[in-house]
């Protein structure tokens, strides 16, 4: 999960002497997740919970964490719930009300 942000290494993405373009990086998740893809939900997630290319919203990565479930990716329920963790119940609340909310204005083909 995450692993073009989170871990350089062998393979694509940032090695140990490179720097990630964040700011690059949220536009194209961002694009992504408006269709529905589960890891650019997921990144972005990190990207919220870090500050990465964006402001710090723990909110807005607990919704990315939940939508990137939501969208299929079991790997990431313990960054969900990890992230709901640091949340307060109204803020959870929050989150799953924008989660619900984006699900109605992007809906899956099958669910139209």
């Amino acid at each position: 999960m995450g692993v073009f942000l989170s871990s350089p290494g062998p393979g694509p993405g940032p090695g140990p002497d490179l720097d990630p373009d964040y700011d690059a990086a949220v536009k194209w998740f961002v694009k992504a997740a408006s269709q529905g893809n589960k890891q650019a939900f997921f990144n972005l997630g990190f990207c919220y919970a870090n500050g990465r290319g964006i402001e710090k919203n723990p909110v807005m990565a607990y919704v990315c964490f939940f939508m990137s479930v939501a969208s299929g990716d079991t790997e990431a329920v313990v960054a969900r719930d990890e992230a709901e963790k640091k949340l307060s119940p109204a803020q959870v609340a929050e989150g799953k009300r924008l989660a619900s909310e984006w699900r109605e204005k992007h809906p899956k083909p099958d669910e139209e």
